[in-house]
């Protein structure tokens, strides 16, 4: 799996999240714990992948010059 287009899917869970709770007006709402759930799922992955390949964060590291 690409870890970017994970973090972009991610990033789409949790504005539809964001929506999503301010539309049903309750953090609790079935609905709304669903997709939480969903994004608990590929938040789990991306920990996987960074235990996989530590050297893989998403960012750039800087460089060290000596």
């Amino acid at each position: 799996m690409d870890k970017r287009n994970l973090l972009n899917q991610l990033q789409t869970l949790r504005l539809r999240l964001h929506d999503l709770a301010e539309a049903r007006g309750s953090l609790t709402h079935p609905d709304v714990l669903a997709l939480s759930e969903e994004a608990d799922r590929l938040i789990i992955v991306l920990q996987q992948l960074q235990r996989e390949d530590p050297g893989v964060s998403g960012e750039s590291k800087p460089t060290t010059h000596l």
